[in-house]
């Protein structure tokens, strides 16, 4: 898996940078980083990254809705979902 583009959608700028960190050295390309679904569907179009990394602890029905157009856009793109307690 090492080379493929990730994009990391979480709502804490800590785990957007911790996350974007621990990736690096493993040799992942961080496309990106987003907030919130608006931000990481735009990024999607801009970066077309090989796996999108999901926070579902914000998860809304626009969450959901992402999911569903990351996969409609490019069904080879992989989206991991990742749910943490406070």
């Amino acid at each position: 898996m090492p080379g493929k583009k990730v994009l990391i959608v979480d709502n804490s700028l800590f785990m957007r940078v911790a996350l974007s960190s621990v990736l690096r050295r493993l040799k992942f390309e961080v496309a990106g980083t987003a907030k919130n679904s608006v931000e990481a569907y735009h990024q999607c179009c801009d970066c077309n990254p090989d796996i999108v990394l999901m926070d579902m602890s914000m998860a809304n029905r626009e969450d959901f809705a992402l999911v569903q157009g990351i996969v409609d856009r490019d069904p080879a793109a992989s989206v991991i979902l990742k749910i943490s307690e406070n």
